[in-house]
């Protein structure tokens, strides 16, 4: 049933809306049993309240707000506070949940910790693969790139030191450029000098002129990997898990794009009609 007794105003709504004030800023959701935040309430007030009559004033307003009673034995009644929404319902025990209504600030701060949750997932997918399914995943992520075309993953054994190949389009230039690339799946060891040396060997039978060489480590480029890198006849690109990790989110490989739409009160707007 639905009732009538109201929350606002009351001494039952400023009791919670104390709670809420000492949860922590970064708190968005939480669960508390309903004698263990009558215990709370008590000891964070300054007023010296009686537990058991807080209690009493808990179940007369849960009595006369039920909003739902079903089959499953599931009491469900929701109000809001000025920053939170809060919901009481009883399953197997009587529980209140707090849901902070969060602003545009807020949700950034999430979406940028997730971003970094998701950065270390990835790290870990990687490092999960195999050397030959790594291989695999770079040439998909290389095969996503817009300006790749014909990419083809080389087969493990007789690669000759190229383990996928391609073709790279170069801004205002109409002949496509050959696109050779290797792949280390390392987990500490950096690759250095002699790696780079070894690689730059097997490009030799193309012109450096129309010629892009693609070096993937897992474990990254030590100084002496990059400086010969740079200083290479051809064009050498050097990619570590950062640089790998950055290619995923351009190219959404192994990834899908979440859209929310996100709507915020005009307070300019609603001002002026004041005016």
């Amino acid at each position: 049933m639905k009732a009538t007794y109201t929350v606002k105003g009351t001494n039952f709504e400023k009791n919670l809306i104390d709670y809420t004030d000492s949860l922590s800023n970064f708190t968005y959701k939480h669960n508390i049993e309903k004698n263990e935040l009558i215990k709370e309430i008590v000891n964070l007030s300054l007023a010296n309240l009686n537990i058991e009559q807080v209690a009493v004033e808990f179940d007369e307003m849960i009595e006369n707000n039920i909003i739902s009673d079903n089959r499953d034995n599931l009491w469900v009644w929701k109000f809001s506070l000025p920053e939170w929404d809060v919901t009481y319902q009883f399953v197997t025990r009587e529980e209140f949940i707090f849901q902070r209504v969060l602003d545009p600030s807020e949700l950034q701060q999430i979406i940028n910790t997730r971003k970094s949750r998701i950065d270390e997932i990835l790290s870990h997918k990687i490092f999960d693969l195999s050397p030959e399914q790594c291989e695999i995943f770079v040439g998909k992520l290389f095969g996503n790139f817009p300006q790749v075309s014909d990419l083809l993953v080389t087969p493990p054994s007789n690669d000759g030191g190229i383990d996928f190949k391609g073709k790279w389009k170069v801004e205002g230039i109409s002949e496509k450029h050959n696109l050779l690339g290797q792949v280390k799946r390392y987990t500490k060891t950096k690759i250095g000098g002699p790696d780079i040396q070894t690689f730059l060997g097997t490009l030799t039978a193309f012109q450096p002129s129309n010629t892009i060489g693609i070096f993937v480590s897992t474990s990254g480029f030590n100084r002496n990997a990059t400086d010969m890198a740079k200083k290479a006849q051809y064009n050498i690109e050097l990619y570590d898990m950062s640089r790998l990790i950055d290619a995923i989110h351009k190219t959404s490989t192994g990834t899908n794009l979440l859209e929310i739409e996100l709507k915020d009160i005009d307070e300019l707007f609603w001002d002026s009609l004041n005016d």
